[in-house]
């Protein structure tokens, strides 16, 4: 019988749960899924915006915000697609420095530099002008942010088209540019000494 005896008592040793003092490591810090904003960037919208909210229902492709250094200040800025009480879609910009700035999202008097991309010899299709700004930019159908580059000292904003890398001229473009696409039409914002400049891509 002992030779039982031992086998039992080895199986049981062999089965008993081996006990840690070690701790368990702690749940890692939720991160925002899809379609929502950072706990903080969201109390910074609502404090600066209390009658906007950010648009994150799935309406527009892509994200609800975007982050890049749209006034070449080096900090990055934070960029939100929200809608008024009365419906009215926006562009609200949370610069890295603490202002807040919106563009339509319900008002009126806005202006903006609207031009077209220089054509293939580099010269201007249209004349500059000076546009107001819609007050309701829900036809925004998605966006993305458009990197600025340096080429031969002149910025041009870098994207992607189909597959293949694209670069559009922006003079006077301070940082990064974004790209407004409204189905039909697309366009480029971006930031310059003057303010905002609105260039239409043509296609």
């Amino acid at each position: 019988m002992q030779p039982i005896v031992a086998f039992l008592l080895t199986s049981f040793a062999l089965a008993a749960p081996t006990l840690c003092a070690c701790k368990p490591a702690p749940p890692p810090e939720p991160s925002p899924s899809v379609g929502e904003l950072p706990r903080a960037l969201t109390a910074r919208l609502s404090a600066a915006l209390p009658d906007h909210r950010a648009k994150c229902d799935g309406a527009m492709s892509g994200p609800c915000n975007l982050r890049g250094d749209l006034d070449g200040d080096g900090i990055l800025d934070d960029v939100v697609f929200v809608q008024s009480r009365a419906g009215a879609g926006g562009i609200a910009i949370l610069w890295g420095k603490g202002a807040v700035e919106l563009l339509g999202g319900g008002r009126r008097g806005q202006s903006w530099t609207t031009t077209e991309v220089a054509d293939v010899d580099g010269s201007q299709g249209a004349t500059p002008s000076a546009t107001e700004v819609d007050a309701d930019l829900g036809w925004l159908a998605r966006w993305e942010l458009r990197p600025r580059k340096l080429r031969n000292d002149v910025p041009v904003l870098v994207g992607r088209i189909g597959g293949r890398t694209v670069e559009s001229p922006a003079p006077g473009a301070l940082g990064d540019g974004l790209l407004l696409d409204g189905g039909d039409a697309a366009a480029v914002l971006y930031r310059t000494a003057d303010g905002w400049t609105l260039m239409h891509l043509g296609f």
